[in-house]
C-alpha cells in the first residue's frame, strides 16, 4: 500500500509487501530481494507481522470458506479505508482487485467483475508544418505512387 491520499500520480514513499506463504516456505530468498529492490528505490518497506497464508490454495482446493477467513485476515493486517484510495488504485485493474474483493467477501457474486476501461483521450496534436506536410502525403505522395506504378504496370504489359 502507497501513502493514503497523495497526489495523484505522485510516487509512493511507502509500501507494504505481501510475503506469500509459498515464498516464505519454498523461496524467502525471492522475499528478501524484493524488499532489497523497493529498498533500493528509496521506498519505506513494511512487512506487517500478522500475515498469513491468503488463501488462495484453499480457494483453489474448493475451501471457499476457510479462504474467505483467511483473505479476511489479510485485510484486517493490511488495510483499513486507505487501501481504497492511495495512489497506486488505478494502476492495472487494482480497482477492480479491489472492488472484486469486497463483493466476494461479502459473498455478493453479482458484483464481480472486470470493468471497462475508460477509453483514453488520444488526441494527435500536430503543428502547422506537420499538418501541412500530411496533407501533401494524403492528396499527392500516396496517390503518385500508386499512378507510377500502375503506369508501370501499363507500360511493362504494352
Amino acid at each position: 500500500m502507497s501513502q493514503p491520499n497523495a497526489a495523484p500520480g505522485a510516487r509512493p514513499t511507502r509500501v507494504q509487501l505481501l510475503v506469500t506463504c509459498l515464498v516464505d516456505s519454498f523461496f524467502p530468498d525471492v522475499g528478501f530481494s524484493v524488499v532489497a529492490v523497493l529498498e533500493r528505490l528509496g521506498l519505506q518497506v513494511e512487512v506487517p507481522a500478522g500475515q498469513t497464508c491468503c488463501g488462495q490454495p484453499a480457494f483453489n482446493s474448493g475451501s471457499w470458506n476457510d479462504a474467505r477467513a483467511m483473505a479476511r485476515h489479510l485485510i484486517d493486517v493490511f488495510g483499513d479505508s486507505d487501501v481504497a484510495t492511495n495512489t497506486l488504485l488505478g494502476f492495472q485493474g487494482n480497482k477492480d482487485l479491489f472492488l472484486n474483493s469486497v463483493a466476494w467477501l461479502a459473498q455478493d457474486a453479482d458484483l464481480i467483475s472486470i470493468r471497462p476501461k475508460e477509453p483514453d483521450d488520444q488526441r494527435l496534436l500536430l503543428t502547422r508544418n506537420q499538418q501541412q506536410n500530411m496533407l501533401v502525403l494524403a492528396l499527392l505522395l500516396i496517390p503518385g505512387v500508386f499512378i507510377v506504378m500502375g503506369i508501370r504496370e501499363w507500360w511493362s504489359r504494352r
